[in-house]
């Protein structure tokens, strides 16, 4: 069995990341292209996080493919982390009787440097 599949004991489901993700709720900014547009957004959030990427909860849909530079702080005193990521999956939903679509994103990091690979490492001694 590869070493990066894990069972997952509670739901019997197979884990097939590389990495762990750390369930973790943190502000998020964004720069995206749409064709001819820019799209900057301000304190997306995030629901979790590993070395590979972060999942965010967005308002505007942002197309598979497309590539984001992604601003955030895991912690309040910590560096600001630059990375550059790929839109890899995205799910729209609602919330309750609300019409508006909100969209939940899977970003890989596809570019990063070595003092932001270890802080984002920092997550896994926090928990």
């Amino acid at each position: 069995m590869d070493e990066d599949i894990k069972k997952d004991i509670d739901n019997n489901k197979v884990e097939r990341r590389k990495f762990p993700r750390v369930k973790n709720f943190i502000d998020v900014y964004y720069d995206v292209s749409l064709g001819n547009e820019s799209i900057m957004a301000e304190k997306i959030d995030s629901k979790d996080t590993s070395l590979g990427g972060i999942r965010l909860i967005v308002y505007t849909p942002i197309k598979i493919g497309s590539i984001l530079d992604l601003k955030f702080k895991l912690l309040e005193n910590d560096p600001t982390i630059k990375i550059k990521g790929k839109v890899v999956w995205s799910n729209a939903f609602k919330i309750g009787s609300d019409d508006i679509m909100n969209y939940e994103i899977g970003i890989e990091f596809i570019e990063m440097s070595e003092s932001d690979k270890e802080n984002i490492s920092k997550i896994y001694l926090v928990v």
